[in-house]
């Protein structure tokens, strides 16, 4: 807990202080005495994307989902090739700096492989096919090398595997109890790369609706749903019951494949 109540302080401090102008969609990347300066570049909104959607499923809470949405969007906005082959640019086109495209992986992930993450999570959050489009296009532009220098584009491929097929795992019920919490454990504590996590709020004009709709607790009891292509294994409430179905998880789509 001390350490999902620090990510958020911190989630919090970023989105209050350096999103400013456009109706607070523009990241900045330097924060000093109230001072707020440098345009944020293609890391700065894909690693911050990243983030937000990894509090989502440590929380459940639906502002950091609409966060990450609202900065994707911006990111799109900002740095997607739209006029040549796709793939996303550091800074935007046009500017005083080059326009560069960079897909590899040194000691940090490159821009272009988060962000091709970022928006194939929240495509299987949202449906939102245009996501998944652009995170595909972006996968296929770095396919050759990839496909060469594997050892150099770790990250990316990541997003590759999740593209070959997540998994979609919904939680619906009363929350904050007993049973809801040694659920949200089970879950939680395997290593489940290619799924997104997500909690049914009942709101039917929320972003993650085509996921959570239809889906209803088993006799007032937490249940889970394990889907994939929004197709649903039959809902379970029972704790042995879902080890049973988390075990038979992949945990690589490239494996079953």
């Amino acid at each position: 807990e001390k350490y999902l109540e620090a990510a958020k302080r911190c989630a919090e401090f970023v989105l209050g202080n350096l999103l400013k102008g456009d109706g607070g969609r523009k990241l900045y990347r330097r924060y000093r005495d109230g001072d707020v300066a440098i345009d944020g570049n293609l890391e700065d909104y894909s690693f911050l994307i990243a983030g937000l959607l990894d509090l989502y499923e440590a929380s459940f809470d639906a502002k950091w989902m609409a966060a990450s949405i609202t900065l994707a969007e911006e990111m799109v906005e900002l740095f997607w090739d739209g006029k040549g082959n796709g793939g996303f640019f550091l800074t935007p086109p046009g500017g005083e700096l080059a326009a560069i495209k960079d897909g590899y992986d040194g000691p940090t992930p490159s821009g272009n492989s988060v962000a091709a993450l970022d928006l194939l999570r929240l495509a299987e959050f949202t449906g939102r096919q245009d996501l998944r489009e652009k995170a595909e296009t972006t996968l296929t532009l770095f396919s050759e090398a990839m496909e060469s220098t594997p050892t150099g584009y770790t990250e990316m491929l990541g997003a590759v595997d999740f593209s070959f097929g997540s998994k979609e795992i919904v939680i619906v019920g009363p929350r904050g109890t007993p049973a809801s919490t040694a659920i949200v454990r089970e879950i939680q504590t395997r290593y489940l790369p290619t799924k997104v996590l997500a909690m049914a709020s009942g709101d039917a004009s929320s972003p993650m609706a085509p996921l959570t709709e239809g889906k209803v607790p088993l006799n007032g009891m937490p249940t889970v749903y394990i889907c994939e292509d929004f197709a649903c294994k039959a809902p379970v409430a029972d704790l042995a019951a879902l080890r049973g179905q988390l075990a038979a998880v992949p945990r690589s789509s490239v494996n079953r494949a």
